[in-house]
């Protein structure tokens, strides 16, 4: 059974995309980059569809596989 990114809720994909940013900024934060708050912030507003294109994923890293490996 193949998993869907309608199975994800709106908090559980911004939850993902937002420790994805963490990992990201944990070695090369820039002075420019967005705090954590603020990063959460801008992920919230975002539609889930528009989150679904935030994870850059597609048929070869599947939206699962995004999930697994940031929640």
């Amino acid at each position: 059974m193949q998993t869907l990114a309608t199975d994800y809720s709106h908090e559980q994909l911004v939850d993902a995309l937002c420790a994805e940013w963490d990992w990201l900024c944990h070695d090369d934060c820039q002075d420019e980059d967005l705090s954590s708050d603020d990063y959460r912030a801008k992920m919230m507003s975002l539609t889930h569809s528009q989150l679904i294109a935030e994870t850059g994923t597609d048929e070869d890293y599947t939206i699962q596989e995004f999930m697994n490996a940031y929640s």
